[in-house]
């Protein structure tokens, strides 16, 4: 990634750290590099995002045991990634337990952004 500003610092400088005033800026331009340009479109305008945080933050007890079961599948998936000898079996079921958790959270998600997006359009 480019330093914006350069590395001599300056007003910029903050742009080079991974928090600060220039992070929405670089996360912006990483994600039209790996989606493509139909990324900008692809945004609720901001009063429905503040309905679906708040929907997801209300539903934290829900999604918070599905968000740790993944980062323990994780770290499993790379425990057994570095073991040696390799074992590529256990590593691809690894992968695939990774796959049904992410499947899973996802669908509680899209069912909680969905149920958002239905209680607002009846309001309407």
């Amino acid at each position: 990634m480019a330093l914006i500003g350069g590395p001599w610092g300056g007003p910029w400088s903050a742009c080079n750290r991974p928090s600060g005033p220039c992070a929405g800026l670089r996360l912006r331009a990483l994600r039209a590099d790996l989606l493509g340009p139909a990324a900008e479109a692809a945004f609720f305008p901001r009063d429905i995002r503040q309905a679906l945080r708040a929907a997801l933050a209300a539903e934290r007890d829900t999604l918070l045991p599905d968000l740790h079961a993944l980062a323990r599948i994780r770290a499993q998936l790379v425990t057994d990634a570095m073991a040696r000898p390799f074992d590529r079996a256990t590593v691809e079921a690894d992968m695939a337990l990774l796959r049904q958790q992410a499947d899973r959270l996802l669908a509680t998600v899209q069912g909680i952004v969905a149920d958002t997006l239905e209680a607002r359009a009846r309001q309407e």
